[in-house]
């Protein structure tokens, strides 16, 4: 194997490796995702192909490693954007919720207030008056502060719950997308490998080459001449 394909091996290998490593410690769920090895085994059981043929196994290489590198640049894009798209969610939740929030700390601090306020009473019958009565104000606060937080609670988790379904569907979908092309990608280059298909090459129409059609309209609106 030409010391250019095997730099170009590393530089994939790299690369996978540390698409693997960005998106593990993005998201614990990225452990299925193991481009590195799926390339060391494809190596190793393709390896009478490329010692039976170097320069065709090295103009194999050389085409589809960079379409290699592109499926997996391409699954860390798009697995990304689900976790973004999941944190953005989240954060709409949590907006959403403000105004609840508010009202509960507003009720939680006056009714400490009103506990507050006994305290420097100093005549016995003002200070124990003076506690019952918040605590008969601020039983009524809490029950309502109770209620409020129950229930928002309930709907933020729903939200959050569905937040994470869509981050799931999102994440396996990414994975399949990437399951499927890079399929493609193995089996083109395995029927490359093998000889039963020609090594593709990516060609550039030369200007020199065009050719110029000029149409002639005749007298007969009905016909046209094309030299």
């Amino acid at each position: 194997m030409s010391r250019s394909l095997v730099f170009s091996l590393l530089t994939v290998l790299f690369i996978a490796m540390q698409t693997h490593a960005g998106l593990t410690r993005h998201h614990s769920r990225a452990n299925e995702f193991n481009v590195d090895q799926t390339l060391i085994d494809f190596l190793l059981n393709t390896r009478n192909f490329q010692q039976s043929d170097p320069q065709r196994s090295n103009e194999c290489f050389g085409y589809y490693l960079p379409k290699l590198t592109d499926c997996y640049e391409e699954y860390e894009k798009d697995y990304s954007q689900c976790l973004e798209s999941s944190e953005d969610r989240r954060k709409k939740i949590d907006e959403s919720t403000y105004k609840q929030r508010e009202e509960i700390e507003d009720s939680s601090e006056h009714a400490c207030k009103l506990l507050e306020s006994c305290v420097p009473k100093k005549d016995s019958i003002d200070y124990f008056e003076c506690f019952e009565l918040a605590s008969n104000t601020n039983e009524r606060t809490m029950y309502n502060v109770n209620v409020n937080a129950s229930d928002t609670l309930a709907k933020v988790r729903q939200a959050y719950s569905e937040s994470d379904y869509l981050e799931s569907v999102c994440l396996v979908d990414s994975k399949r997308k990437y399951d499927g092309n890079n399929k493609v990608i193995y089996n083109s280059l395995q029927s490359c490998l093998n000889g039963e298909t020609d090594v593709p090459t990516t060609t550039t129409a030369d200007p020199s080459h065009t050719t110029k059609t000029t149409t002639h309209v005749s007298p007969d609106p009905t016909t046209t001449e094309t030299y």
